[in-house]
């Protein structure tokens, strides 16, 4: 997480299927590490947001 002053809602957001769903979401402290799995049936986008900031946006499940 971003270093700041103040704690910071994460959210990751699964894009699967034409389908938006919250796969996470808590409040950390500002400079917090923590890992987390996501499952997917196929191919999709995950999203990542600290506060309402998109930090990463990554395709998974597509051929390669």
């Amino acid at each position: 997480m971003p270093l700041r002053s103040e704690a910071q809602s994460v959210r990751i957001l699964v894009v699967e299927d034409g389908t938006e769903k919250v796969a996470y979401n808590a409040v950390h402290p500002s400079g917090d590490k923590f890992a987390t799995t996501v499952e997917t049936r196929g191919p999709a986008t995950i999203r990542v947001y600290v506060g309402d900031e998109l930090v990463r946006e990554e395709r998974v499940g597509g051929e390669e």
